[in-house]
């Protein structure tokens, strides 16, 4: 990670640090609630090993602005999530 923001005098020096130190996880926190929000809002059920990997790709998004991934995730959401329920007769 290279320097510590705590072994610095108070100024810009420091706060830079410390924005470096935090952001990383002020974006995986933020992509991880996006992903969470998107399941829910859709009643997606998934794994941890998809949301893992889901959030990894909003974090992609986030940093780079990439969104070339999107329409492969929904297909794989709808082949494999979004399946009508088979009806149950009584």
């Amino acid at each position: 990670m290279g320097q510590n923001y705590q072994d610095h005098q108070l100024g810009f020096d420091r706060t830079q640090l410390y924005k470096e130190h935090i952001q990383p996880q002020i974006t995986r926190s933020s992509a991880l609630r996006a992903v969470i929000d998107f399941c829910l809002l859709n009643q997606i059920k998934i794994t941890n090993k998809e949301l893992v990997r889901m959030t990894e790709r909003y974090i992609e998004f986030i940093e780079t602005g990439n969104k070339s991934w999107i329409d492969s995730m929904d297909k794989y959401i709808s082949h494999n999530k979004l399946k009508e329920p088979e009806t149950v007769s009584y």
